[in-house]
């Protein structure tokens, strides 16, 4: 596929939702948020959803977790409607792609629904897997 203007480049996967392109340059979570919020999202259907990875270290305080709740409270503050932050390990994920029978309990989300990650295509896997490499 040709690329597209967010970001995408020729023979990439397209981006989950009106989330950034896998690849897109990034300078963090907040300018990802900004940048999303600048349109008015009033007019879109269900707002427009924006889906994050975020380590699975991000919840491991107190600290980390009120810092993630201001970083949610930010996104609504200016606008946003819809964010899905998944926890996710890029070790755990490419874990379960060679040793399925170690995370049959797995579940990921994928685009606007969620499923067992090990019962994916490798298509699928393997985008998640790229995901989670991106995340902050």
């Amino acid at each position: 596929m040709k690329a597209t203007a967010d970001g995408r480049s020729h023979g990439e996967e397209f981006a989950a939702n009106y989330s950034p392109s896998l690849f897109a340059r990034l300078k963090g979570p907040v300018s990802i948020i900004r940048s999303f919020t600048k349109p008015d999202l009033k007019r879109v259907i269900n707002g427009g959803p924006l889906t994050l990875e975020l380590h699975e270290t991000v919840f491991r305080t107190e600290e980390a977790i009120k810092k993630v709740a201001l970083f949610v409270k930010s996104f609504i503050d200016m606008g946003g409607h819809q964010l899905q932050l998944n926890s996710v390990n890029p070790e755990t994920l490419l874990d379960a792609r060679e040793h399925p029978e170690k995370h049959r309990n797995l579940i990921v989300r994928v685009w606007g629904w969620s499923g067992y990650f090990v019962e994916l295509s490798r298509e699928y896997q393997d985008h998640i897997i790229k995901r989670s490499q991106l995340m902050f």
